[in-house]
């Protein structure tokens, strides 16, 4: 198994408690792969409506191989998103996206990784944690563009250390 598998598997095992259904989504890779796949999913009926909230495996890192506990050890880079309405105001955005969408996928997040037996966690799993409203490209007075193709709201969860356990 690989990290990315690693993390699909908590997605997987937080969506019964968050939606019930198939969200939070999940994709790795590059934000400009992950900006393609989600413009190409607009030109689909079903699938344009199948993209947030979307929490994203950001790539490239390095990973620590060779141990004898673990199969890889990665500091990584999460980044929770949903879509935000760019003519709602920031407090609203707040409550709308924050409160209600990105930060009970964090928690969840959080609390299956902690219980998850794919990973270690004995040891404290501290991180950065960052809200980016309206997430985008900046410039001097603000963001000038976004970084994906549709206007979003994101929670990026920094320097989180990964340590996937062996399997047999």
């Amino acid at each position: 198994m690989r990290i990315k598998d690693g993390v699909e598997q908590l997605i997987i095992d937080i969506r019964p408690e968050y939606s019930g259904g198939e969200s939070p989504y999940y994709e790795y890779g590059r934000p400009t792969k992950i900006a393609a796949l989600l413009s190409d999913k607009d030109d689909n009926d079903v699938l344009k409506y199948k993209k947030y909230p979307l929490v994203m495996l950001l790539q490239e890192f390095t990973e620590k191989r060779g141990g004898n506990l673990f199969e890889s050890d990665v500091p990584v880079t999460i980044v929770i998103v949903t879509a935000a309405d760019p003519a709602i105001i920031s407090s609203d955005r707040d409550d709308e996206n924050y409160n209600n969408v990105l930060y009970p996928i964090y928690y969840l997040f959080m609390e299956a990784l902690r219980d998850s037996l794919l990973f270690d966690t004995s040891e404290e799993l501290a991180h950065d944690l960052t809200e980016s409203p309206y997430w985008g490209k900046e410039g001097q007075y603000g963001n000038t563009g976004n970084v994906m193709n549709d206007t979003l709201d994101a929670l990026f969860i920094e320097n989180l250390n990964l340590k996937l356990l062996k399997t047999c």
